[in-house]
């Protein structure tokens, strides 16, 4: 119980902690459908944001898939911006330039084209500024409407940034516009070697090592103030004004994966949901099955019944008619040792046991006992053609005798006897032992017996039990010296 309330009080403790190290640094401040219609036509004065449209290639060529994108946006924006195309050679020698402690360290060895053209953007916006838009991008509102009401919302601070609001992680960085010297694109180029890192999944590596999952956390990091100030298109106005071709030039197999899974989620949501309770109802089955299986085959084979020694205790009838009538009856071939209690002979015998070896009495009158020794077909079969271990608990009487010798007569497989309960010699009678061949055992090679007095037992070393290797006593008294010197060293002999 402490170990589970310790366990819960950590998860907890890291849940908050993370929750903490994760929060936002400040609140997010909008750009909204409201504020575009109410600036976007102003002309501002104060202009802080270069006017400059930035695209990045390979070349300085334009590939035919997004001719109609780029034209779009170069005659919406006509006469507002410059325009500026840079090519990998170019992005290459702007950084090397501008930010060569970068550019030496983690630029140069990214894997992967795209973390150099995302990362170069950021140090492009860091030290020129303007608006960047991807290539596959365009517009249905000109950019001069964005630009101008970033600037109108906050007349007094030189230092302004716009990024699109993505629903799924955060911001998008496929569409930007910022002041030269925005200090949240100085936090960008600082960080970027702390999270050059393969990611195991290409796309994941992309995403974060410099992309917009790389961006999203440093805009949450990212503390603001009046002078320093980041706003968030909303994702509503950037997909209604803004569309796009065919694009992701450097997707892989993760990445169409991942998109499939997204534009999919609540249908895949749903199959999911199917799964899981397919195998809720698999386990739970598995476990109705294991309960099941714990009180039948493989417990029962090792042992049936109760044993009970020293006092007499009958085990509840009804536990005993449900093992015999519900569960014997399955796995009688299997069971290879079975202790059948007094009160629960009659239910039990009378049941073919095919791989039985092992028989315990337990708790026997000595009459009761007699009359299924030698009455009953089942116990009479069992004891003459497979029981090799017996043991026998019987209540003290006069005619344990009978029933001892009865047993060595009858059992021609038993190599092991346990004969419970005391007697002396006066009730077994004559100490001398019958020493016809139908009392004698050529088969058992170890006896526990209980006796009064040692002297009791010596006579069963006549040699009658020709194999007997192991002699386990049980006795009140011995008395020195033996009436039995000869029968004594012959026990003598056997232990040594």
């Amino acid at each position: 119980m402490c170990i589970c309330i310790s366990i819960i009080i950590i998860v907890l403790i890291l849940i908050r902690t993370v929750h903490y190290a994760l929060r936002r640094r400040s609140p997010i401040k909008y750009v909204n459908e409201a504020d575009l219609s109410r600036f976007g036509n102003v002309s501002w004065p104060q202009q802080r944001i270069p006017r400059v449209i930035h695209q990045t290639y390979r070349t300085h060529d334009v590939p035919e898939i997004w001719n109609s994108t780029v034209q779009s946006v170069m005659k919406m924006n006509v006469g507002d911006f410059e325009y500026r195309r840079w090519s990998h050679f170019d992005m290459d020698a702007f950084v090397r330039q501008r930010e060569p402690d970068f550019y030496r360290n983690t630029f140069v060895h990214y894997a992967y084209d795209m973390q150099r053209i995302d990362s170069f953007r950021y140090v492009l916006m860091y030290h020129i500024g303007g608006v960047y838009i991807d290539m596959d991008s365009a517009c249905y509102r000109p950019l001069r409407e964005f630009v101008t009401t970033l600037e109108a919302l906050d007349p007094d601070a030189p230092y302004l940034a716009l990024f699109p609001a993505e629903d799924a992680f955060g911001v998008q960085t496929d569409f930007i516009a910022a002041t030269p010297g925005h200090p949240i694109y100085k936090q960008f180029i600082s960080r970027l070697p702390l999270f050059h890192h393969y990611f195991l999944i290409h796309h994941i590596t992309i995403l974060l090592s410099a992309g917009p999952l790389f961006a999203s956390f440093q805009e949450r990091f990212f503390h603001q103030t009046d002078q320093q100030v980041v706003r968030i298109l909303k994702n509503k106005i950037y997909i209604t004004e803004f569309w796009k071709t065919n694009g992701g030039t450097w997707f892989g197999r993760d990445t169409l994966l991942i998109l499939y899974i997204y534009y999919n989620s609540n249908r895949l949501l749903g199959y999911l949901k199917i799964l899981a309770i397919w195998l809720a109802i698999f386990f739970i089955g598995i476990i109705i099955y294991r309960r099941w299986r714990s009180h039948c085959p493989k417990s029962l084979t090792k042992g049936v019944g109760v044993l009970i020694k020293g006092r007499r205790i009958h085990p509840q009838p009804q536990k005993i008619a449900t093992i015999c009538k519900k569960i014997l009856p399955r796995i009688h071939h299997h069971v290879h040792k079975l202790t059948v209690p007094s009160c629960a002979i009659e239910c039990i015998v009378n049941i073919d046991y095919l791989q039985l070896q092992s028989l315990s009495f337990v708790n026997f009158e000595q009459q009761k006992l007699l009359g299924h020794l030698t009455d009953e077909i089942t116990v009479f079969g069992l004891l003459t053609n497979q029981i090799t271990h017996l043991k026998v608990d019987i209540l003290l009487d006069k005619n344990q005798l009978n029933i001892f010798l009865l047993i060595l007569s009858l059992d021609k497989h038993l190599t092991d006897l346990t004969f419970h309960r005391r007697f002396s010699s006066e009730q077994l009678g004559n100490p001398t032992f019958d020493q016809s061949p139908s009392h004698t055992s050529s088969t058992l090679t170890k006896l526990i017996i209980n006796v009064t007095i040692l002297d009791d037992c010596l006579y069963l070393l006549n040699g009658s039990l020709e194999s007997l290797t192991a002699l386990v006593i049980d006795t009140n008294k011995i008395t020195y010296p033996s009436s039995n010197i000869d029968n004594m060293i012959i026990m003598i002999s056997i232990i040594v």
